[in-house]
């Protein structure tokens, strides 16, 4: 059975997404394999972010983000969910014009690049490091049977949990 396909998707830097990507890939699931975009992801990888994987991670190796669209181009992986994980994403214009139309969740992180220093974007993607790892390891135990409208409802509750359990 193919894994299914998640873009994690957030704006600006996106450096949530690909935290959330490197999560997602180390836990090395059979039926899930990570995707990070952008609206407007920088071409460098948001250093405070690899920081992060790199203490909890073996490797943070070939881990990039690219612009949505690059998931609409011939030959790119066919996308089966889409998690927005700012505000920011929420229902932009790229899920609509996805091939396939996949069903999008949402899951509210805090923005860390909001914080005023290094130091305190340190802490606060350590934060988001943690609050996506608990919400990873339950999207990776959601029946492959989940399907459409109801996995879409299954993930939106995993990010509305773990939310009020944080």
């Amino acid at each position: 059975m193919t894994p299914r396909n998640i873009l994690f998707l957030c704006s600006l830097n996106a450096g949530r997404a690909m935290v959330a990507n490197g999560i997602l890939n180390a836990l090395d699931s059979p039926n899930y394999r990570g995707f990070a975009a952008g609206d407007e992801p920088d071409p460098i990888p948001c250093p405070e972010a690899l920081s992060v994987l790199a203490r909890h991670l073996e490797t943070v190796k070939d881990l990039r983000v690219k612009h949505w669209s690059a998931f609409t181009q011939p030959g790119a992986p066919k996308i089966d969910v889409v998690i927005s994980l700012c505000d920011n994403a929420r229902g932009e214009i790229c899920p609509v014009t996805l091939p396939g139309r996949p069903p999008m969740a949402h899951w509210d992180i805090t923005d860390p690049s909001s914080a005023p220093n290094i130091s305190a974007r340190q802490i606060a993607l350590e934060q988001v490091y943690h609050e996506l790892h608990a919400r990873i390891l339950d999207l990776i135990d959601i029946p492959r049977d989940k399907t459409g409208k109801n996995l879409e409802k299954a993930i939106n509750a995993i990010g509305w949990l773990n939310a009020r359990a944080a």
